[in-house]
């Protein structure tokens, strides 16, 4: 999810802004932490909407969701080449076992229930910095975490942005690694149904 020129973009980022368009609804576009998303929309302080959420039972008691806009492929790892703690690594589970490992995952984010319920019961330190993604990736280049999750397209459209260093970097798909799950606008209250029916009939006819 990217924004370009002021237009929306990406795999989840685009489809959301075409919904937007072809019901016929004005938005303006704002950045934020997701953590400071969910909570904006949780106050329902105004008619707004998180693009790419995974669906939860809490969340959904605060707002409301539409269909999906995109379905994530699985969580990928991002570590350092040159990591001596992660040469023995071959699993997700492996990953999240070992107590010496620092996961830097997004603050205030869910990375869908299958994943959630693996980092619920994780040995692995779980930190949740207040970086973006840009920052995670940093922290790991740095040492300062071991490795970091995230879908395939995001992690190597992130390495790019760090040019040569990026290369000390590689992605590592596990095969355990959870399948994808479906991503969502997510909504305050204060959007009124007939906005989200107009989404999701547009959302319905997507192939």
């Amino acid at each position: 999810m990217i924004v370009q020129n002021g237009e929306l973009t990406g795999s989840e980022g685009r489809p959301a802004a075409e919904a937007f368009k072809a019901a016929g609804i004005d938005f303006a576009l704002s950045e934020a932490p997701v953590a400071r998303q969910v909570a904006l929309i949780g106050s329902n302080q105004e008619p707004s909407c998180a693009v790419g959420l995974y669906w939860t039972t809490e969340r959904a008691k605060s707002g409301k969701y539409t269909l999906p806009i995109f379905h994530s492929l699985p969580q990928d790892i991002v570590t350092r080449l040159d990591n001596p703690k992660m040469q023995s690594v071959n699993s997700m589970s492996a990953l999240l076992a070992d107590s010496s490992l620092r996961l830097a995952l997004r603050n205030g984010y869910s990375y869908g229930a299958n994943v959630d319920a693996m980092l619920q019961g994780a040995n692995a330190r779980i930190l949740r910095p207040a970086e973006d993604s840009r920052g995670r990736i940093r922290l790991v280049l740095e040492g300062m975490a071991d490795a970091t999750l995230f879908t395939p397209e995001e992690a190597n459209y992130q390495i790019k942005q760090f040019g040569a260093d990026g290369k000390a970097l590689v992605v590592r798909h596990f095969s355990d690694s959870p399948m994808g799950e479906p991503r969502h606008l997510y909504c305050s209250k204060s959007v009124d149904d007939a906005v989200i029916k107009k989404l999701n009939d547009v959302l319905s006819k997507r192939p």
